[in-house]
């Protein structure tokens, strides 16, 4: 897929946000940069990785404190649901110094294809370089309605929008342009980065430019799952 290419993701701190494909393409970035030294973590939780998108594991606590080449999971632990338990943004400033690349996930969706952030979400590092809000496209024209949407009080305020109200590509529009929206707390100085994922022919290629444009932020759409991934602005 070449993301990390097309993306121009090379070193700093890279947070991944939103719904609809985060952590799986924290990893597909993960495994493409593999040859240097990678970390991945979260500040809030993410299931642990397959044996095959990791390298090394450590509860921060054992954390060495040396650089390896590879990718490196560094948590607060795994709880009851096999979920790594986010490190705080401290935490992250102390052993980023020994890595390369440094992705986060820095919010949940608990398999929602997209959301709004609540008050106290997302949990982006100020000193995060990047930042990559995700929204699947199997959002767009469906019903506004707990199973569709994660954080719906929060999504019908910052849109404008009821329940029961269509989804359509200008409330998607809202959300990723509002302050309150999918880059709220993202640094003023951080390149801001919009993936629409599960674009995976053509017809879904069409609806993600209705969305593409009425934003301005970079932009790309993606099919993680099918290996496909494409930079349009």
């Amino acid at each position: 897929m070449d993301i990390a290419k097309k993306l121009g993701i090379k070193d700093g701190v890279v947070t991944i946000v939103g719904a609809g494909g985060k952590t799986s393409l924290m990893f597909s970035i993960a495994k493409e940069l593999r040859q240097k030294k990678v970390l991945v973590t979260t500040t809030t939780k993410i299931y642990y990785p397959l044996d095959d998108q990791y390298d090394y594991y450590y509860k921060y606590v054992e954390f060495p404190f040396k650089r390896m080449k590879g990718i490196t999971v560094i948590g607060n632990g795994i709880n009851d649901e096999n979920k790594i338990i986010g490190l705080e943004e401290e935490k992250i400033k102390t052993i980023r110094e020994y890595f390369d690349i440094v992705l986060i996930e820095g919010d949940g969706s608990r398999g929602h294809p997209i959301k709004a952030p609540e008050k106290h979400e997302p949990v982006i590092p100020s000193f995060s370089s990047i930042v990559i809000g995700v929204i699947g496209i199997d959002s767009l024209y469906k019903t506004i309605n707990e199973k569709n949407v994660f954080r719906l009080d929060r999504f019908c305020t910052i849109t404008g929008s009821k329940i029961g109200d269509l989804l359509d590509e200008y409330k998607i529009a809202k959300l990723i342009t509002s302050k309150e929206g999918l880059f709220k707390g993202a640094p003023d100085d951080s390149r801001k980065i919009v993936v629409i994922n599960k674009v995976d022919d053509e017809e879904k290629k069409a609806l993600a430019k209705k969305i593409f444009h009425l934003v301005r932020y970079e932009f790309a759409v993606s099919s993680v799952k099918l290996g496909i991934f494409e930079k349009w602005r």
